[in-house]
């Protein structure tokens, strides 16, 4: 599967294709930097589970942006939120892993990108109270779903 413009493509080797459920892998940089295929899910199922929690989120959750974040915020992230046990998503140089919590999921991003930290809420209410766990300010951050611009 190839993306927009072959920006992000994911894939299996056909080596693999006669299992149920094969590994996914993407074409990222690896750990000596260099251009390759890495694993980015353990099976097929999960790949799909892990693209519907990097895309869906921004568009029907409330969503607040960090471009950077204090190492105490991410420790207070580490300590309070789970990790979801997926994969890092790996996508233009992204090494984004994900931490949930009561009706929010975290997203922090450890590679390049815009964003440290994209948090998502399933009400601003939910994002708040992840705020005063984390001891930051995001009062005017908060951006409603995507999904409330949409026309009828």
């Amino acid at each position: 599967m190839a993306e927009d413009q072959y920006c992000n493509e994911w894939g299996y080797p056909a080596a693999r294709s006669h299992l149920a459920d094969p590994p996914v892998l993407v074409s990222a940089r690896d750990d000596d930097g260099q251009e390759a295929w890495v694993l980015q899910s353990r099976s097929v199922s999960e790949f799909f589970l892990l693209l519907a929690v990097t895309r869906l989120p921004a568009h029907y959750g409330w969503t607040v942006e960090e471009g950077s974040v204090d190492p105490e915020v991410l420790a207070r992230l580490r300590e309070n939120l789970r990790p979801t046990g997926l994969l890092p998503w790996r996508e233009l140089g992204a090494c984004t892993e994900f931490f949930g919590g009561p009706d929010v999921l975290v997203a922090h991003n450890a590679g390049s990108g815009d964003c440290e930290l994209i948090a998502y809420g399933r009400t601003e209410q939910a994002l708040e109270r992840l705020a005063g766990t984390l001891g930051v300010d995001w009062s005017d951050a908060i951006c409603e779903p995507e999904s409330h611009h949409e026309e009828d």
